[in-house]
């Protein structure tokens, strides 16, 4: 609390020390903060193109989209077993849906039980077929696909123990649900298969009636909002605080530059401890960041005037700028769902271009910190909501909806403002550029409840909340 309340400390005038502050340094600024961006995102979109799949075990490889997809769809063919309308329907989608997903030769494989499970068995042995015939699967590959090819085609096929453990410790729960094809219900090991997928079904669909509900809810407070702006009775908290002739306002723009070089030195060396003596130093090495916001106080800006402009303050009340923000959250989901739509469109265009033999790219978005959950304990999974919940929203939002929009809020008006920063927001995170259109269009959100409130503790409420359901429906997919 007493670092929402401390502005109130009388400060002396801002004085800055003597340096520059012409055009031509903030022309310098830009040209780094360019230069830093493309560096991040390009880290992001090679690595995108080259995964190290080749040098970790077959077993250490399993997707985690196409695990989620699988359960989801056989739990959805388990409810609907008994209607053959819905399920024939189902089949053309499964099909669409997995050959989406499965984007490697293992994957390709594991994607076969799902096949024969959730259309037919015929289905999955003409995939099975090609696959085998295609010359992509490695000798170990193909020993498991033999055996699959035995599952499926024999009425009453009798695996080894071996076989079975094979599948089992190569291929987890497609292997399960390989081995355990056609078995009944009570069996342990077929109860082992289906039990999981009928809980992600169901997570699933919850989370997808809270969406629906909080996306109705969204769009009427969305409509409301922009009736009440456009008839004026829209308060816009923001105050800009520029002063042009001391140069304060381009202070901030290098507290942004200076945290996006932080960010990509940060990433650079984490890969190269990584690599070359296998150090995982990431939390100890990102921490020091925090520090860079406080620069504007090295360059003469004091305490007073820093909380102002960076909106470090109570607003109207603590607990009435969080309500604030949630709502803001809410009233922002149909700029998300537009967002979202727009990635999807791009996706499918990519992938468009991919079949006719234009180009050749993964363009499926994903986070790292899938892989991080997938081997983590509880205080690991409990550090990464810290992280993802807390510090996260805290730096960033101090960082691009603080220092940097406040900048951009000094020369251009609120939408522009914010759609700038929503783009490097974007830019700057490991999804991939398809996800830029959703990334960015969270980004605006924040950018318009930090103009609406004028206290960045609305938009870090938001940003906050929307990396929590995220997070919380990852973890609650994860065994």
């Amino acid at each position: 609390r007493w670092l929402l309340m401390i502005e109130r400390w009388d400060q002396p005038e801002f004085q800055s020390w003597a340096g520059p502050v012409g055009l031509w340094w903030h022309v310098v600024l830009w040209c780094v903060l360019g230069l830093a961006v493309l560096a991040i995102a390009l880290r992001v979109f090679l690595g995108g193109l080259d995964p190290e799949t080749e040098q970790v075990p077959v077993e250490d490889q399993i997707s985690f989209e196409l695990r989620v997809q699988g359960r989801y769809l056989v739990g959805l063919r388990q409810m609907l077993q008994h209607d053959p309308d819905l399920a024939s329907v189902l089949s053309s989608e499964v099909i669409s849906q997995l050959e989406i997903v499965a984007t490697t030769p293992a994957d390709e494989l594991r994607a076969i039980p799902l096949y024969a499970e959730a259309v037919d068995v015929q289905t999955a042995l003409s995939k099975l077929d090609a696959l085998i015939f295609s010359g992509t699967l490695d000798e170990q590959l193909l020993l498991d696909a033999r055996i699959l090819e035995r599952i499926y085609q024999e009425d009453e096929v009798v695996l080894t123990s071996q076989e079975r453990q094979r599948l089992l410790n190569r291929h987890g729960w497609f292997g399960k649900l390989a081995v355990s094809f056609n078995l009944s219900a009570l069996n342990e090991v077929r109860r082992g298969a289906i039990m999981p997928a009928m809980r992600t079904l169901v997570i699933i669909l919850i989370f997808a009636l809270m969406g629906i509900a909080c996306s109705l809810a969204g769009l009427v407070l969305f409509i409301a909002a922009v009736v009440l702006a456009c008839m004026g009775k829209v308060g816009w908290s923001f105050a800009e605080h520029s002063v042009h002739e001391r140069g304060r306002r381009v202070i901030y723009l290098e507290a942004f530059v200076l945290y996006m070089l932080a960010m990509m030195v940060f990433g650079l060396t984490t890969q190269i401890l990584d690599q070359l003596v296998g150090l995982d130093l990431g939390w100890a090495l990102l921490m020091p960041v925090i520090l860079v916001p406080l620069w504007p106080l090295l360059r003469g800006v004091n305490w007073r005037q820093w909380c102002g402009d960076m909106g470090w303050h109570r607003g109207r009340g603590f607990w009435r700028e969080v309500g604030a923000g949630v709502v803001g959250y809410v009233a922002g989901l149909p700029l998300l769902g537009l967002g979202l739509v727009l990635t999807v469109l791009l996706i499918s265009f990519i992938d468009a271009l991919e079949s006719a033999g234009v180009i050749m790219l993964d363009v499926t978005p994903s986070h790292p910190i899938i892989n991080e959950i997938l081997v983590a304990d509880s205080w690991e999974i409990l550090l990464i909501f810290v992280v993802a919940v807390i510090w996260a929203p805290l730096v960033e939002e101090i960082m691009f909806r603080g220092a940097f929009y406040h900048y951009l809020r000094g020369a251009l008006g609120m939408f522009f403002s914010a759609s700038i920063v929503g783009l490097i927001f974007a830019a700057v995170h490991p999804q991939g550029f398809v996800a830029i259109p959703v990334l960015g269009a969270i980004a605006v959100v924040l950018a318009l409840i930090r103009e609406w409130r004028g206290s960045i503790i609305g938009s870090m409420t938001a940003h906050g909340l929307n990396n929590l359901i995220m997070l919380s429906l990852l973890t609650a997919l994860i065994d």
